[in-house]
């Protein structure tokens, strides 16, 4: 859909395909569990904290990928956890540019690319698989990388605690 395609529930499917480059994808529902892949060709906002699971529940390895931009739907920040297994996790466009992301959590053994900047409270991805980040990292919290990262340009890694405590750690 090249409009806006709203997910108001939960989602279980094979896979999840979203070619259009334009418009949106409203996940309000919390949870999508595929199977198979999940691509966002276009720009997706969060109205609920949210999983993306291509791994269906532990099983399968599948790549999810938001070639669009991320963000909160409001300045109301929701969290955002992805699962993919040894497939991998892309997000192509910015992320929380518009309205940033509460927890920021990114559970692959596989690829995880970051191709531009990340605005959230945390971002955390487990060990495993490579990091690679293209853009700056904003956080009002704690920043905590699971494997060393591959820097795809001169970028910051800030965290911007009120308490003056937030960690950027690999």
């Amino acid at each position: 859909s090249t409009g806006t395609t709203t997910f108001s529930a939960a989602v279980s499917a094979a896979s999840l395909i979203q070619n259009a480059s334009t418009g949106t994808t409203a996940i309000n529902g919390g949870a999508i569990t595929t199977s198979g892949v999940q691509t966002f060709g276009n720009n997706v906002t969060l109205g609920a904290n949210t999983t993306l699971d291509a791994t269906n529940g532990g099983t399968t390895n599948n790549a999810i990928t938001i070639t669009g931009t991320l963000n909160s739907v409001s300045s109301t920040p929701y969290n955002l956890t992805t699962s993919s297994g040894s497939a991998g996790t892309t997000f192509t466009g910015a992320v929380g540019a518009t309205n940033k992301l509460a927890a920021l959590t990114v559970n692959s053994t596989g690829a995880t690319i970051f191709s531009s900047t990340v605005a959230a409270n945390s971002v955390t991805t487990d060990t495993g698989g490579t990091l690679s980040l293209g853009g700056n990292v904003t956080t009002s919290g704690n920043q905590s990388y699971g494997e060393a990262a591959t820097l795809a340009a001169a970028i910051t890694l800030n965290t911007t605690a009120s308490s003056g405590n937030g960690t950027v750690s690999f």
